[in-house]
């Protein structure tokens, strides 16, 4: 389910909005992680061996998956005009609905 446009001054990416809901769903995310060490012992952290590391090595490789998919997606934007329309060409109708047999 797609978002809504958003209207002018609304907070949007890509254009569309993105509700009260998530932002603050986003903004209580963002304040958990910036409380922990104030609200958790030190020696708990310690005990478990808390750091860092693995939370920055999944960052990692988020962003290199998001950033390598970048050229998929604008190929796929492109549709019958980039190049892929050859492919595209094969699993839709003239009318640019998908090929039932598939």
């Amino acid at each position: 389910m797609s978002r809504p446009a958003a209207a002018a001054g609304d907070l949007a990416i890509d254009g569309r909005g993105l509700g009260l809901k998530w932002v603050l769903s986003l903004a209580g995310i963002l304040l958990s992680i910036a409380l922990m060490p104030l609200l958790t012992q030190k020696s708990a952290r310690e005990g478990n061996d808390f750091n860092w590391g693995p939370a920055l090595e999944v960052a990692k490789l988020f962003a290199a998956i998001f950033i390598t998919i970048i050229p998929a997606i604008a190929t796929l934007k492109a549709g019958s005009d980039g190049a892929m329309s050859g492919i595209l060409a094969l699993v839709t109708t003239p009318d640019g609905q998908p090929v039932q047999s598939m």
